[in-house]
């Protein structure tokens, strides 16, 4: 069976107009920007830089975001455009903590910025 993927932003110019314009919420972990972007649907973006860790550890953390984006998609207010920046600090404690830590600080954030129902 073969998932369908999840809408996302792409161009550099669409995560420029999240972080100019939009609003957001940082924890340890990540900053989350959001702006509504009127498509009817929440598009997500992830960036995640070297200083976060190697290749498969910044790899693993994009899995888990999107993973956690996925589960609680049902839950979240639509048409915004979601960008999820990785913080350094984040390498290290998805080693520790796995999927429940990062799940726990999205939420926590979502609910945060108010995109959470």
């Amino acid at each position: 069976m073969h998932k369908s993927p999840l809408p996302s932003l792409k161009k550099n110019r669409e995560f420029r107009a999240v972080f100019a314009k939009g609003r957001h919420a940082v924890c340890p972990l990540f900053s989350v920007h959001v702006l509504e972007n009127g498509f009817g649907a929440n598009r997500l973006g992830i960036q995640a830089g070297k200083k976060v860790g190697g290749a498969v550890v910044r790899n693993r953390v994009r899995r888990l975001v999107k993973e956690s984006y996925r589960l609680m998609a049902g839950e979240l207010n639509i048409s915004f455009d979601i960008v999820v920046a990785v913080r350094p600090s984040a390498g290290e404690f998805v080693y520790v903590s796995g999927f429940k830590g990062v799940d726990e600080h999205l939420r926590k954030l979502c609910q945060k910025i108010g995109i959470l129902k």
